[in-house]
């Protein structure tokens, strides 16, 4: 059956260790990683600080599984920008380095050409041939990466599976997220049919059409009956990360704890 993670960004800020142990508590399997623009300090780590981040999850019992690696909205693959895309690069090696010492398994990479809309002559080439190098480093560690619909660019399920056929490395595969899809106006289903063989992960979250983020399950238009009656013909039992945001929110615990029960009671 199916894994459950829980977002970290879900998660009140506050005491995070017992955040984390409550959220092992209340059903959650392992935790994802967030390292957007204010958290890239966390690429760069000491001894200790890795220490304190594997005790902490000892403690709570609840591991991390995946990374989500957002910092490359800001500065992408793509970008026309030498330094920028050099960056970019160098911030996923480093991923794959932290990955390795806390024990993570994979890296969710954010499927941005480039930082805006506005298209660039060259930017998917480049997001190519700047991943196929990553996608090189990450073999040499062990660390599997997947690849993220978003919002613009890498939206639908084609795509991804063109860029991991020319990558051709078994160490880069998809995380799509089901949200995205119907946010962007895709059939979820036929887009997770087209990776079915390619899939490291999936994020969980509901959506509406062009509006991302912040709905809460259930008030949105994800048909995640349809979507798990199809994980379970083709006897998917990989991750389910459940992406939310708290907002420093007085109810986000009990949004994360009413999250996982409408998942699991579709079973019932």
């Amino acid at each position: 059956m199916f894994k459950f993670g829980i977002y970290e960004k879900a998660l009140p800020k506050n005491n995070f260790q017992e955040q984390l142990k409550r959220a092992r508590q209340i059903g959650y399997d392992f935790w994802e990683m967030s390292v957007d623009p204010s958290k890239i300090d966390r690429l760069f780590w000491d001894k200790e600080s890795i220490y304190k981040m594997k005790a902490m999850c000892d403690y709570a019992e609840l591991p991390i599984y995946n990374m989500v690696l957002s910092a490359h909205r800001d500065t992408p693959l793509g970008s026309i920008d030498e330094g920028d895309y050099s960056q970019a690069r160098n911030y996923l090696m480093k991923a794959t380095d932290l990955a390795v010492k806390l024990g993570i398994r994979t890296i969710q990479i954010a499927g941005y050409y480039n930082s805006n809309k506005n298209k660039v002559d060259g930017s998917r080439e480049r997001y190519v041939r700047n991943l196929k190098q990553c996608v090189d480093y990450a073999q040499r560690n062990g660390v599997m990466l997947g690849i993220e619909n978003v919002d613009y660019d890498i939206v639908d399920g084609i795509t991804i599976s063109q860029i991991i056929s020319e990558v051709n490395s078994p160490y880069l595969k998809a995380y799509p997220d089901v949200g995205n899809f119907a946010a962007n106006g895709l059939d979820e289903v036929n887009e997770l049919e087209v990776l079915k063989n390619n899939i490291v992960g999936i994020h969980f979250k509901d959506t509406k059409i062009n509006t991302f983020r912040r709905i809460d399950f259930n008030c949105g238009i994800v048909n995640f009956d349809k979507i798990l009656s199809y994980l379970l013909s083709i006897k998917y039992e990989g991750y389910i990360g459940i992406e939310m945001w708290e907002d420093d929110k007085a109810d986000s615990l009990s949004k994360v704890s009413n999250a996982i029960k409408f998942i699991k009671n579709k079973f019932n």
